[in-house]
């Protein structure tokens, strides 16, 4: 299957070789260095899937999924928390998000997540569905 996804991460090489990656896999792909205009990002863009990184400004990741979870509009949209904290995990659960992506990661468990958290895939090698 072929995603729309969007990514918000402040390191912008990260976000290059992403969507390098993904889009060689044939997926859209938009990126943004912060989460701003989040609201604005999903309507004009119908993402099937987003990426966010824990520490993206203005709020921080866990703070939009926190948000996203809670509006009818858009809780159905599956969110991966991406970070090297050691606690992502338990920040993912508690915030909400459908599954989250340890930095650094492999191309393997960036798209395995990515399908998992889509329904497009039953089981993952690296990358750990909630």
């Amino acid at each position: 299957m072929k995603f729309t996804i969007l990514y918000y991460d402040d390191e912008q090489e990260l976000l290059f070789i992403t969507k390098k990656i993904l889009e060689g896999k044939g997926h859209s792909v938009y990126c943004y260095t912060n989460t701003e205009h989040v609201f604005t990002d999903i309507e004009n863009n119908k993402p099937d899937v987003l990426l966010l990184d824990l520490n993206i400004l203005p709020e921080g990741g866990a703070a939009v999924v926190s948000k996203l979870k809670s509006s009818l509009a858009y809780r159905h949209i599956p969110v991966i928390l991406v970070s090297g904290d050691a606690y992502i995990a338990e920040i993912s659960k508690t915030c909400g998000a459908n599954g989250f992506l340890e930095k650094p990661f492999t191309t393997t468990g960036l798209l395995n997540i990515i399908q998992l958290v889509t329904g497009a895939a039953s089981a993952v090698e690296t990358a750990r569905p909630l």
